[in-house]
Parts: C-alpha cells; sequence; structure tokens
C-alpha cells in the first residue's frame, strides 16, 4: 500500500475537534528532580538530561552555550517527541514540551517507574553515566560479551568518541502525563547517547542518538519521530527559523547584536541536522519545498519500505500560537500547520518576521511491531557571522554527515595528552603523557580502503602547550612547543607542497624532540589558571574524491583545558625522593638515568621496573630504541605501549679522529609526579661496534662452514623483502647469541636469544622484516624470508639482529648439512665488542619515597596576604566575593580570628589535602578565608588577630587590617 504523506495526515484530523479545549501541559519539575548535568567536552557547553530534554539549565532558563565559557546562550530547551495515533486518540510523548517545559519521560527502564513515582532518589542506578568520569565509566553500561565496557558509538572497547553520555527513559507511568484528560503512554523505552568530538573539524557540534522500542503488546502505527525546539538565541523575541530542505538542516538565527555578547558577530544561529530517520513500512513520499509548483501535493523523494526515513517536515509555532494540546504536537510532527490545519510540511523554512519561535523536525509515517526497536540520529551545530554565518552552519552539517557516512571517521588531528596539573608554591607543573603518539589515525582504514598509501596512520608529529585565565577562546597563551626531530617544522595551520614551500610561510617548528612536562613559574599563588596541551599532526588532507596526493596539512586537538590554583606549600613539609635505581637484567653500558621528581605531592611511594623494548629503524638509518614502564607495587602497567627514544648523530673528536656517535638525550612521560631522565651514547667506530667473534657448533655434528659475513645489508632481490639500509642500526653488541635447534620430520626451527647476563636469556623474535629479530635468508630470488626451513630450501645464510651469517661460507647449506642438524643442537655467537645497546632484556628498577608531614612545622612562616588586604586582592573573582589567604600553614591545624575586643569571627579547620583530590596535599600550605563571620556577615575594615595551632603544640599568633 501506498501512502501519501498528506493523505494519512487526514486521517487524524477528523480527531482535532475532540482536543480544542483541553488543558496546557504542567510544569513537572517542582515535584520530580532527575538528573541535569553538562557536556563540555568541546566548544559548546551544553546541559543534558536523563529524561529527554537537553539545553535547559538547572534554573529553567536558556542554558546551552557557545562559545563555552561565554554565557551566550542558544536553546532554550529541546527534547525528543514520539507521536502515535492509538484507538483514535492522538499522543505526543515528549522529552521537551515547548509550552510548560515539562516532559513525559520517567528515567531508568520500565519495572522501576513505580518506585520513581513513589521515591525519586530509589535508582540511582538510573543515572546518565559519562564516558569522561571514572566512576561512570566503572559502571558503564553497554558491555560487550566478555563483560568490556565498550563505546556505545563504535562498540568497541578500544574506540570512542571523545565524550560520551548514555541514559534510558520510558512513557509508562501515567503520573507523569499531567496533560488534558486522556492523554496516556504510548508504550516507548528510549535508550539516549549524546556524544561529541573535540577536534577543530567538529569542536562546534554535538550528536543525539536515540533507540526507541515498543514496550507495549501492540503494533503502533500511524508513528512520528522528531526534534521539538525552543532555540533561544541571546533575546527570544527576535529569532527567525528556516531549513535547508535538500541537506535536512533546520536551525534558528538571530540577524542583529545581541546586548551583552562579547563573543561573535552577528548573525548567530543554531542548527540541527538530522542524519538518519527509522525504516519505513510502507512508500512514504516526501513533499517537495514550498517554492515548488503545486506544493505540497508534489513530490521530491520517494522512500520504499525497510529504507530509511530522512526528513519529512519542518515546522513552527511561537510562543502565542504553540503547541498546547497533545494533537498539535502529533500535527506539528506530521506536517501540518496547526494554525490553518491543512498539509504544510515545510511551514519553517521561509521565515521573515522574526518572533519566539519553536521548531518541530517530523520524520514519519512508520510503525512498530510489538518489541521493534528503530532509532534516530541527529546532530546539533552552531555559527555565527565571524566564522562564515549561514554557510558554515551548512558546512558543519555536511561535516556531521561526513563523519556518519564514513563510521564516525574523518581526518581528524591527534588526540590530546591525558594531561595533569599539579600545584606549587608560585609553581604549576603540567605533565602529559604520550597517548597521542601510539593512537592510529582511524580516517586511515576510509583511506587505505580506496587505495590511498600515502596517508599516514600515525601521524603524529608535536605538542604545544597553552595557558589562559579564564579558558574562553582567544585567550589562550603559548607557553611552549616540542615536536619530533625529523626535519618537518610545519605548524598547525600550514600546507607543505614539496618543491614549492610551506603556506603561509611564518613561524615553524622546533623540530628538537619531544618533552612531557614544563614547570610554569609566572603565576600567583591563589590565583586560578587553566592549561591545556594540544597534539598536532603531519598528513594529506585526507580527500577521498583525491587520493594519494603530494600535499601535507598539519591539523591540531582541541583545547581540554585543566584548571589549578598555586599555593604555599606546607611549613612541615618533607619532599619526596626517587631512590636506588639499578639494573637488574641486561648489560647495556651505553644508557645513564636519573629519577626525577617532577612533583612531590603526585609521588606514591611506589617500585618501577623500566623494561626495554624492540629496536627499530628511525630516520637516517639510525636506531630507535624503545621502553615501557610497569608499576611493581600495584602490579600494573604504568606506561604499557612503548615509548620510543630516536637517536642522532654527533662526532667525538677527542682522540683525534672524528668517531660517528648515536645519542639520544631524551626523557619519560610524567607517571606519578615521577619523570626519568635519560642519556645514550653509542660509538660506531669499529673499536667500541664491530661485528660478532666468532660462531660455533655448541653441540650437535654440523660441520658447514659456518661464517659471520656482514652487516647486513640487502641486495637486489632482497629489496623486495626489506627497506635497503645497512641493518647496523639492529645490532646488539656485545654478549652471546645461542640458536636453539628443534626439527619436525622434515622441518627445522629454532629458539634464538641473546644472552648478556647467563641467569636472564632475552629471546629474540622471528623479524620477518628483517629488522630487530631473526630470520633465514630466501635461496630464490624473489622468495621471502622465513621463520622455518624444510629440505628444499637449501638456505644459504640466516639473520640476526642486524648481522648476516652464512651456513656454508656464502654457499647453499647442503643436503647432508641439512640432516646433521637435530633438536637439541645449540649453535653460539659470541661479541666482544665494547658496548651493549637497551634492547630488549636490559631492565632496570627504582623506588620512589613519597612525601612525609614532619611533626613540628616552622610556625615562623605563617603569613596573611594581601595584608593589609585594600578593597580587593588580585585573585578576587569580583567584589561580591573577597578573600584573604593563610600561608605556609602546616598540613593540619586550627585558624581562630579575632577582632579587637577579643570576640572570636571565625574558625578554620585547614587540611592541605581537600576531599576527593586527585592527590594528597593539594591545598598545601594554604587556606583561604572569605571574610565572613561565622554569622555568615561581611566583616568590618579593622585590625584582626588570628590564633593557629596544631595538636602537638605548635602555635603561631599574629595580625592584619582590612580595609574595605
Amino acid at each position: 500500500m501506498k501512502i501519501a504523506m498528506r493523505f494519512c495526515l487526514a486521517a487524524f484530523l477528523v480527531l482535532t475537534a475532540l482536543g480544542t479545549g483541553m488543558a496546557r501541559k504542567g510544569e513537572q519539575h517542582g515535584w520530580r528532580t532527575f538528573e541535569l548535568d553538562r557536556m563540555q567536552i568541546n566548544n559548546v557547553d551544553n546541559p543534558v538530561t536523563n529524561y529527554g530534554e537537553f539545553g535547559m539549565s538547572d534554573a529553567h532558563t536558556a542554558g546551552c552555550y557557545w562559545p563555552k565559557g561565554s554565557g551566550q546562550p542558544y536553546i532554550f530547551g529541546a527534547g525528543i517527541w514520539i507521536g502515535a495515533v492509538i484507538d483514535g486518540d492522538t499522543l505526543v510523548s515528549c522529552g521537551y514540551n515547548t509550552v510548560g517545559a515539562g516532559c513525559d519521560y520517567c528515567p531508568g527502564p520500565p519495572e522501576h517507574g513505580a518506585d520513581h513515582a513513589l521515591n525519586k532518589q530509589s535508582h540511582p542506578e538510573d543515572r546518565m553515566y559519562f564516558s569522561t568520569d571514572e566512576i561512570d565509566l566503572d559502571a558503564w553500561p553497554v558491555r560487550d560479551g566478555e563483560g568490556n565496557a565498550i563505546s556505545a558509538v563504535f562498540l568497541d572497547p578500544d574506540e570512542w568518541a571523545h565524550q560520551e553520555v548514555w541514559c534510558e527513559y520510558h512513557d509508562m507511568v501515567q503520573a507523569f502525563h499531567e496533560w488534558e484528560s486522556g492523554t496516556y503512554p504510548i508504550g516507548i523505552q528510549v535508550r539516549q547517547l549524546a556524544f561529541a568530538w573535540n577536534a577543530p573539524i567538529n569542536e562546534n557540534i554535538i550528536f543525539f542518538l536515540y533507540e526507541f522500542e515498543n514496550i507495549g503488546q501492540d503494533t503502533v502505527k500511524n508513528m512520528y519521530v522528531g526534534h521539538a525546539a525552543d532555540d533561544d538565541v541571546g533575546w527570544a523575541d527576535d529569532d527567525l527559523l528556516g531549513c535547508d530542505i535538500e541537506r535536512s538542516l533546520g536551525w534558528t538565527c538571530t540577524l542583529t547584536p545581541e546586548d551583552g555578547w562579547l563573543i561573535g558577530e552577528p548573525p548567530y544561529y543554531v542548527g540541527k541536522r538530522f542524519l538518519q530517520g527509522p525504516k519505513a513500512d510502507d512508500t512514504v513520499y516526501v513533499s517537495a519545498g514550498p517554492a515548488t509548483p503545486g506544493y505540497p501535493d508534489v513530490y521530491r523523494d520517494t522512500i520504499y519500505p525497510g529504507e530509511r526515513l530522512p526528513l519529512t517536515s519542518f515546522t513552527r509555532c511561537t510562543r502565542n500560537y504553540d503547541a498546547d494540546v497533545e494533537w498539535k504536537r502529533y500535527s506539528m510532527l506530521a506536517g501540518s500547520n496547526i494554525q490553518t490545519r491543512q498539509y504544510d510540511p515545510w511551514q519553517g523554512v521561509t521565515d521573515l518576521v522574526p518572533d519566539d519561535k519553536r521548531m518541530v523536525m517530523g520524520c514519519g509515517p512508520f510503525e512498530m511491531a510489538p518489541g521493534e526497536i528503530d532509532t534516530v540520529l541527529f546532530a546539533v551545530m552552531f555559527s555565527s557571522g565571524d566564522v562564515g554565518g549561514l554557510q558554515y552552519l551548512k558546512e558543519q552539517g555536511d561535516i556531521a554527515l561526513i563523519m556518519y557516512e564514513n563510521g564516525w571517521a574523518f581526518p581528524s588531528p591527534p588526540p590530546p595528552p591525558r594531561v595533569s596539573v599539579i600545584p606549587g608554591d608560585q609553581r604549576v607543573v603540567v605533565s602529559w603523557d604520550n597517548y597521542p603518539e601510539i593512537t592510529p589515525d582511524p580516517f586511515s582504514l576510509v583511506m587505505s580502503g580506496i587505495g590511498d598509501t600515502v596517508y599516514r596512520a600515525y601521524d603524529f608529529e608535536g605538542y604545544r602547550l597553552w595557558k589562559s585565565r579564564t579558558a574562553l577562546p582567544g585567550t589562550w597563551e603559548l607557553l611552549g612547543e616540542w615536536d619530533i626531530e625529523n626535519d618537518i617544522v610545519m605548524l598547525p595551520g600550514q600546507t607543505y607542497i614539496p618543491g614549492q614551500g610551506i603556506f603561509p610561510p611564518g613561524d615553524e617548528s622546533q623540530d628538537e624532540g619531544l618533552w612531557y612536562s614544563y614547570t610554569d613559574e609566572e603565576v600567583l599563588n591563589g590565583i586560578s589558571y587553566y592549561y591545556a596541551v594540544t597534539s598536532f599532526d603531519y598528513n594529506t588532507p585526507g580527500d577521498p574524491a583525491n587520493p594519494n596526493q603530494d600535499v601535507w596539512v598539519s591539523l591540531e586537538s582541541g583545547y581540554w583545558p585543566k584548571a589549578v590554583t598555586p599555593r604555599s606549600e606546607p611549613g612541615n613539609l618533607e619532599v619526596a625522593r626517587g631512590t636506588n635505581l639499578r639494573m637488574v637484567r641486561g648489560g647495556t653500558n651505553v644508557l645513564t638515568l636519573q629519577p626525577n621528581v617532577i612533583s612531590s605531592i603526585a609521588v606514591t611511594g611506589n617500585s618501577y621496573r623500566m623494561i626495554w623494548d624492540k629496536i627499530s629503524l628511525g630516520i637516517g638509518e639510525l636506531p630507535r630504541y624503545s621502553y615501557k614502564v610497569y608499576n611493581e607495587t600495584e602490579d600494573e602497567w604504568t606506561l604499557g605501549t612503548a615509548v620510543t627514544v630516536p637517536t642522532e648523530i654527533t662526532y667525538d673528536v677527542s682522540t683525534g679522529d672524528s668517531v660517528e656517535v648515536w645519542e639520544a638525550d631524551f626523557v619519560t612521560p610524567v607517571f606519578d609526579g615521577i619523570q626519568l631522565e635519560g642519556e645514550i651514547s653509542i660509538h660506531t667506530d669499529s673499536a667500541h661496534f664491530h661485528l660478532p667473534d666468532s660462531i660455533r657448533v655448541t653441540s650437535g655434528t654440523y660441520s658447514g662452514n659456518l661464517q659471520i659475513a656482514e652487516f647486513f645489508e640487502p641486495q637486489g632481490a632482497e629489496l623486495n623483502h626489506t627497506t635497503p639500509e645497512v641493518k647496523i642500526w639492529a645490532y646488539r653488541g656485545f654478549g652471546g647469541i645461542e640458536i636453539h635447534w628443534a626439527r619436525t620430520n622434515d622441518t627445522l626451527t629454532a629458539r634464538i636469544s641473546y644472552v648478556v647476563d647467563p641467569t636472564n636469556p632475552v629471546e629474540i623474535p622471528v623479524d620477518l622484516a628483517v629488522g630487530d629479530g631473526w630470520c633465514f635468508g630466501p635461496h630464490l630470488p624473489f622468495n621471502p624470508p622465513k621463520s622455518y626451513l624444510a629440505q628444499s630450501d637449501l638456505a644459504g645464510w640466516f639473520y640476526i639482529s642486524g648481522v648476516r651469517y652464512f651456513f656454508n661460507g656464502g654457499a647453499r647449506m647442503s643436503a647432508a648439512g641439512f640432516a646433521s642438524i637435530d633438536s637439541g643442537d645449540v649453535w653460539t655467537i659470541y661479541s666482544s665488542a665494547p658496548l651493549a645497546v637497551p634492547c630488549s632484556g636490559n631492565e632496570f628498577v627504582f623506588d620512589t619515597e613519597r612525601f612525609q608531614y614532619a611533626a613540628k612545622s616552622d610556625m615562623e612562616l605563617i603569613r596573611v596576604v594581601p595584608n593589609p588586604y585594600i578593597v580587593r586582592a588580585d585573585w578576587d573573582r569580583s567584589k561580591d566575593y573577597r578573600k584573604i589567604q593563610f600561608v605556609n600553614l602546616p598540613s593540619e591545624c586550627t585558624i581562630r580570628i579575632y577582632n579587637l575586643a577579643g570576640d572570636i569571627v571565625r574558625t578554620i579547620e585547614h587540611a592541605a589535602t581537600s576531599e576527593g583530590a586527585a592527590y594528597q596535599g593539594n591545598l598545601g600550605g594554604t587556606e583561604e578565608w572569605d571574610l565572613l563571620t561565622r554569622d555568615n556577615q561581611l566583616i568590618a575594615s579593622g585590625i584582626y588577630i588570628y590564633y593557629v595551632s596544631t595538636d602537638n603544640g605548635d602555635e603561631r599568633t599574629g595580625k592584619f587590617a582590612i580595609i574595605r
């Protein structure tokens, strides 16, 4: 059966007369409190709830701010609408009601509904879950078959949006339908996912995915689903609506300046792009736009059963003629003008009169059998005149669609690192990890899938550190930049075209290597600062329509601010230490290490093991060494993915001859307040780094002419399977190598170990790429290396960690030689080269001692700042929020403040650590007083006495002046 949309709407219009005297929905929040929290991961500060509403603040005012921190509101309230006709009744279950700012939904699953109706605190597990909150992530409700938390976007434990917010709700509690008589639940359960990324390409977009299920006993027909919103862009009465039908993009805008708005220029826009609707059950005809002759009876699209429905209507109402009864809400979803009661599905496309407008974006009709589940997805985005106005809004809508169609992959910068900010006395320590370096660009799968071999999967290039007093756009100061030392000098926002140069020309990157911590001493105690570390990449533009481009761009991640307030240290602080560094395995003698305390209050007192790992090929045919760090006390990885240490060439001329030296000065990412500083220095002349001395049969009867050939340099056909450089970079140096043979019928294989410490041999892995490992060489041109030998192979050579060895003096191994090798045979290689590099098998252990508080404190250090306090201090937020500070206090003490008459004004208990702090000692030796008495009255100007005492009898008395 074919259904034209205006005709399916006509059936319920007959019923509209039944509802003309019905009451408007009432405010519900007064008697039930649901959870409201804020998404703030990118440039949008948006309230979300677990009952289907978003955009409204907890004060019931417009609460969706853009840009974040500006206080400039764009959405008064918005939410999902699901409508149906049941037994002749038109019903709509609302996440947000444009009239009363109420909703029909109850948090949690239906079986909790009766409990919620009686006690709003009955099921705390029915809250929202934020993927960016560790407590929520531990209880994350979306799990795989093995019980692992997985992304609700990607259904993968390792790949997530930058923030995901999950909740569920339903419309089955009759008491929550406080509308006109005869209104009742449809029987819908909704699982809602709000998610966002914080990259320049999408930092102004958030997404909403709704999975809704018919939990009733009957098939529900004539259903529509959509988005309803009262988007108040600044002042409510000057809003206009618009819609790009081809894009399924609707918007609310204000064309004129808004009083008090300091960021951006008019016009201001908030848009919603409809990305996916439910599946059609019958053929649905989508009306063409109002400018089409014959509108609305001319159709621009035909949707067949089983296909996804697009946006099918965009209707509007105003504060003075609102959708105040159920039939009006259903009419708007289905494409009717509620004033004319005529089918007018694109009524909101043309809008010329500013007013307090509401929009409804509808999609349907469809039906749902009992237990059937379907989805609807849309994106919310923002724009203003200074960034491109309506054109930019449309481009943002296109980006949202591209992301959706590519499985949420997009040409993106690396994610920002995980950042810690630790307060000190007139200093802040900022540290970060290497997470961006080990995270692949997900868009590389898209590009490789179309045959692009140039787009880089691992494209990280460097870090930039930023500082701000407010975290508002335009207030960030660049403190430092560190990038890989690789001759790439592009910065974010530039383009490099080989043969032409960098555009626009100007600043270049440092190109001096990576760093993972920074101590900022340009701070004042008591003042809050924000820090953010961004990461940037080096890659091609990632244009699927133009693959394999030799054009290079650099993208930078968004700001993820961390706030911190420096303060004085306690007067009885004894600082932490890193101690007793020792090698416990291996024998490297070209490496020096030193543990440094970056922040005492973050040091745990744990013991750690630094485990050196694989050698890889770096720039200029130089080695890159790598390591991991394991927390032995907690029995967990601290740095579980190998961190690489690239080397560079210097020259030693101390002997008169110029000797090439591989060197690396490096620091580890900061972990638990500790950073290891290291140096690698490898002289590569023949006196220090020569070929092994001997290879011999230790046990067995092999009699072929075993020879040490060369530092392997592949030739001819060998270049099909390895890179062309001399493999000296993979050489391990001093020590022994043992080859333990195993035979299975007519096949030989081996287990090969590197032996520096005979009690702790380290297995060398198979490496068919001919790098830091071993393999058997091919015996025929263009044959690949192998990990086993058959009698027919008659191989001539084998490879171990940079060196080629001959089985038989350069000739192929004879059949008799092959037959003579048996399980248990051992061959030994020995090198007397004085240097041993930091490769796998080298491990160091070191301990830490956490900070302590001494029993006695130097009370003479205690001060009041500022003293005198005159009108305001630098750290005061406003004239209504004043404070002074007591500094250099003991870790625990009591502060009593008196006036000159001896009356107690205020008593303050000081502790160096606040409840729930990430670090012990975060408050240090500083305590603030807000200049209020114990009765919450503002104190008068005058002289005041303070008395500080500790439990062990230390005390200090002083005075300070307040001049208001």
